[in-house]
C-alpha cells in the first residue's frame, strides 16, 4: 500500500475515478467493469519497475511483488463493497458466466483505456501510487451502479472486477505510448 493515507487522498482518488469513468465507452457495464478492472490490474504491474520490453504483449508474467500488492488492492476493492452496501464476502471468486464476459480482451481494454485513465488521473491531479485504487474504485462503481439499477447482478460485477484486476496485473501490455507516462 502506498505510505500516504487512502482517507487523506481520497477527494483526489475520486475525482480521478470519476473522470476515468466519463471516459469509459459505458455501452456494455461488463465491459467497462472488466476495462476499468483490467487498467487497475495494469497499473499494480507497471508501478512493479519490472522491464516488459521484451516480451510479448498479451503474453503471461508473474511479479511477486504485484501479487503483494494485489491483496492490499483486493482489500481495498472489498471495503469499497461494503460502503457501497454490496455483500463484501461473497461473488469475489465465482466464474463470470458466458453471458456476462466483456466484448474485448484484456490486452484490448488495456491499450483501448490506458491513456485515457492516466489522462484522468492526471486531470485530477493524482499521485501516482494511486493508480491501481483510482482504476478499481472506478470498476467498483460501475458494480454498484448495475447493482443499485438491478442492471446487473452484483455477484457477477464483483466476479469481474477482480478477475480482471487479476488478469490485467498478469498480461504483458502494449508499449506505453509516447508522452504519456505511466
Amino acid at each position: 500500500m502506498p505510505s500516504f493515507s487512502i482517507q487523506e487522498d481520497y477527494p483526489s482518488i475520486n475525482a480521478a475515478a470519476n473522470i476515468f469513468l466519463g471516459k469509459l465507452p459505458g455501452k456494455h457495464i461488463e465491459t467497462d467493469i472488466a476495462g476499468a478492472a483490467s487498467v487497475a490490474g495494469l497499473m499494480l504491474l507497471r508501478a512493479a519497475g519490472v522491464d516488459l520490453s521484451s516480451l510479448e504483449p498479451g503474453s503471461t508474467v508473474l511479479v511477486d511483488w504485484v501479487n503483494d500488492s494485489g491483496i492490499e488492492l483486493s482489500n481495498f476493492m472489498v471495503q469499497v463493497a461494503a460502503n457501497t452496501g454490496l455483500d463484501p464476502r461473497t461473488g469475489w471468486t465465482e466464474p463470470v458466466p458466458a453471458d456476462h464476459q466483456p466484448q474485448m480482451s484484456v490486452l484490448e481494454l488495456t491499450r483501448a483505456l490506458e491513456t485515457h485513465f492516466l489522462a484522468a488521473c492526471e486531470e485530477a491531479a493524482s499521485l501516482p501510487e494511486w493508480k491501481p485504487y483510482i482504476a478499481a474504485l472506478a470498476a467498483m462503481k460501475i458494480v454498484s451502479a448495475g447493482a443499485t439499477s438491478k442492471f446487473l447482478d452484483p455477484e457477477i460485477g464483483k466476479a469481474l472486477a477482480m478477475t480482471y484486476v487479476v488478469a490485467g496485473s498478469k498480461t504483458v501490455p502494449w508499449p506505453v505510448l509516447s508522452g504519456v507516462s505511466a
